[in-house]
């Protein structure tokens, strides 16, 4: 009888988590993402996240022969029109879910417009269309705005053949809780058998600073700061500040993410490696 109860609840989560990834679907997907074809000129490509190591391995950048992504403000530095990546990509909803649009991520749409002179693929979510003339904000014709989904179809009661086939067909992808994971899942559907992450430290978790307010916080590092590090607060979508046991459950979906990430890769045939130094990413081979 127990046996058979948690058989039933089991199917019965398994019907919740369907369920509740094809409402977000219908909401803020489509079935025709910028993913079918593949897109790559070659085997590997490199991923480079926002970090302090970054700073060191930019000049080596400029000889590689690989094709480069870059994130997030990656283009208000010194080294976007050198370097010429060919894909960009965004994910945080600070980009495109306020209307009017930010300041800060104008700015970032201005510099890719002005310094953009080679042919570059800008990917962001769907979903980002409703909030977002993206024909009107970017408007340099070397920039190929193309979309991607980021509804999550994951978890213990996700059911793994259809989690797959959804995958595949870039219509479902793991829990994107930082554009380091959107850039790798859609290295993988654009058919790259190699990916090299540089930049991805993760590791801001060392930083976590709670305040005599109980405000708690982290020192933000990126690769483009000058020698000041700014003390940045956590925010939920509704406005209300962090607690401590959010900014732990977020760290822990983070790295489960990049496991559950691993884990597609080798399905597809992919290897991801990280040449990050100090990472506390454990999910993918390190060389460093």
């Amino acid at each position: 009888m127990k046996h058979l109860f948690h058989k039933l609840a089991s199917s019965f989560n398994a019907i919740i988590t369907l369920i509740a990834y094809l409402y977000r679907f219908i909401l803020r997907g489509t079935m025709k993402p910028d993913l079918a074809s593949k897109l790559s000129n070659g085997k590997d490509v490199i991923v480079l996240g926002n970090g302090p190591s970054v700073k060191q391995e930019l000049s080596h950048m400029l000889s590689v022969s690989s094709e480069i992504v870059v994130v997030n403000f990656f283009a208000c530095g010194d080294y976007y029109k050198l370097m010429k990546p060919r894909f960009y990509v965004l994910s945080d909803g600070f980009f495109f879910s306020k209307k009017p649009i930010p300041d800060k991520a104008m700015l970032l749409y201005n510099m890719i417009n002005d310094q953009t002179c080679w042919e570059m693929s800008l990917y962001v979510p769907y979903w980002s269309r409703k909030n977002v003339d993206w024909k009107k904000i970017i408007n340099n014709p070397f920039v190929k705005v193309l979309f991607y989904n980021d509804i999550p179809y994951c978890g213990k009661y996700s059911i793994s053949r259809l989690r797959q086939k959804l995958y595949n067909k870039g219509v479902a992808t793991i829990d994107i809780w930082n554009v380091i994971h959107a850039s790798i899942m859609i290295m993988i559907y654009n058919g790259y058998e190699n990916i090299h992450l540089y930049g991805v430290e993760s590791n801001d978790i060392l930083s976590i600073i709670v305040t005599s307010k109980n405000q708690v916080g982290f020192i933000d590092k990126h690769f483009y700061d000058g020698e000041e590090h700014p003390f940045r607060m956590w925010y939920k979508e509704n406005g209300k500040p962090y607690t401590m046991p959010d900014v732990l459950y977020k760290y822990y979906k983070t790295f489960l993410t990049y496991h559950e990430i691993a884990e597609y890769a080798q399905s597809r045939n992919c290897k991801i490696f990280n040449h990050t130094k100090d990472s506390l990413i454990d999910s993918f081979e390190r060389i460093n």
